[in-house]
């Protein structure tokens, strides 16, 4: 929020005052004149989109997807554009691998019960795992690594579709 806001530290104040703007009326009540398709003028009264101060935090995440801002702005709501942005993707996959770890120090304490069949499963869950990892611990595109869920190996694209 601080680069948005284009935020001096030493002044403590945003030099980016069309942001401020922003900022403010989406944390208060917004009035504004709207014009109808037949001409008349009507002021309309919009409650504030920020309510929480949590909601900050959320609106940190996804601040610089325009489309997503866009859209929190049309619904009134940090959670629509939150959806709408990457940061969900983000979100959920620090979660999930903060679970999985979380688990996995689970199974260490009560490793002595493993069975045949936990075994199988682990060695499934740890294939899993290896597809994620870049090989060699080299950089990888990420359109590759999605492509290796699904693929060993890609050895041409199509370049023709037919759908009868």
């Amino acid at each position: 929020m601080k680069s948005w806001l284009d935020w001096n530290d030493s002044e403590m104040k945003p030099n980016n005052h069309e942001n401020q703007e922003f900022i403010f009326s989406w944390i208060s009540k917004d009035t504004v004149i709207e014009e109808s398709e037949e001409g008349t003028r009507q002021e309309v009264s919009y409650d504030p989109i920020i309510t929480k101060s949590h909601e900050i935090r959320e609106l940190s995440k996804f601040i610089n997807d325009e489309k997503a801002v866009n859209e929190m702005i049309e619904a009134r709501s940090i959670t629509a554009g939150f959806i709408l942005s990457d940061a969900v993707g983000e979100s959920r996959l620090k979660n999930a691998i903060e679970n999985i770890s979380k688990e996995i120090q689970h199974v260490f304490k009560f490793s002595e019960y493993i069975d045949s069949g936990e075994q199988e499963r682990l060695v499934n869950l740890s294939d899993k795992i290896k597809k994620l990892l870049p090989e060699n611990n080299a950089s990888i595109d990420i359109s590759q690594r999605k492509a290796s869920l699904y693929f060993e190996n890609i050895d041409s694209h199509f370049t023709q579709l037919l759908i009868g």
